[in-house]
């Protein structure tokens, strides 16, 4: 009996992360589901691929703009294409889709551990199981691609308020750049993300920057550096998406 009641206590304690593993498989399960029945390209995938295999990198930067995704999902099928045997029939595409389907729950698990160091019980559940975002994701566009970077760069943004660093700044730019990249409409995601950062960084400083000696100084000082930073960052990322978007 007591090793029954511990064995229940332990499974009340990792109850949240048994019911996040469960529901992370049955959403697997529905992206293979996907992708064995989806078919063929449909036209808006069938135009981006179009795009992205054309023979000079030059052209498919002039045709850019008749396409409603930016460059990077271009230039991941352009890669996938020369890169997998299979990469340029249907099949081989689909399984791209596939994988960027998965990318998106992998990002939900790691921003979860980044942010609360558990379980993303909630976010598998609403968007992990939905049919909309699978079908979207799984398909040849940029919204499964997009969605998991959006999840990414928030998450590395929380951690470089949490613990800011050179290393901490350059990662988070790094996945903003390429989140506005795949999607024009994450540039708003990011400028919200930025403006949430703001006062965490006011309400925490003396959290984040309350160390001895010479570091306190440096700490001190890259505290405002963020902060003009971020906002500067996301008008930036906003801005360019707005041009090459008006092209």
């Amino acid at each position: 009996m007591a090793r029954l009641r511990h064995f229940g206590q332990a499974v009340l304690r990792y109850s949240n992360w048994i019911a996040a593993a469960v529901v992370t498989l049955c959403a697997v399960y529905l992206h293979a589901l996907f992708f064995l029945n989806a078919g063929g390209l449909w036209r808006d995938e069938i135009e981006l691929v179009n795009l992205s295999v054309l023979p000079s990198f030059s052209e498919m930067w002039q045709k850019l703009p008749h396409d409603s995704c930016p460059i990077l999902m271009h230039f991941v099928v352009r890669a996938w294409s020369a890169a997998a045997s299979l990469g340029n029939t249907d099949p081989g595409l689909r399984v791209l889709g596939l994988y960027l389907g998965l990318f998106l729950l992998l990002a939900f698990w790691f921003a979860s551990w980044t942010m609360r160091k558990g379980p993303p019980l909630l976010a598998v559940t609403l968007a992990g199981l939905s049919v909309t975002i699978i079908r979207a994701g799984d398909s040849l566009r940029g919204y499964g691609l997009a969605s998991a970077l959006a999840v990414l760069t928030l998450a590395l943004i929380w951690r470089l308020t949490r613990h800011p660093s050179l290393a901490a700044f350059c990662c988070a730019m790094a996945v903003a750049v390429l989140s506005v990249q795949s999607l024009y409409q994450n540039a708003f995601l990011l400028f919200a993300a930025c403006c949430g950062a703001q006062p965490i960084l006011v309400r925490f400083r003396s959290e984040f920057f309350h160390v001895p000696g010479k570091i306190n100084c440096t700490a001190s000082n890259l505290r405002p550096t963020l902060q003009r930073c971020s906002f500067g960052w996301a008008f930036s990322c906003c801005r360019a998406s707005s041009l090459i978007s008006s092209r």
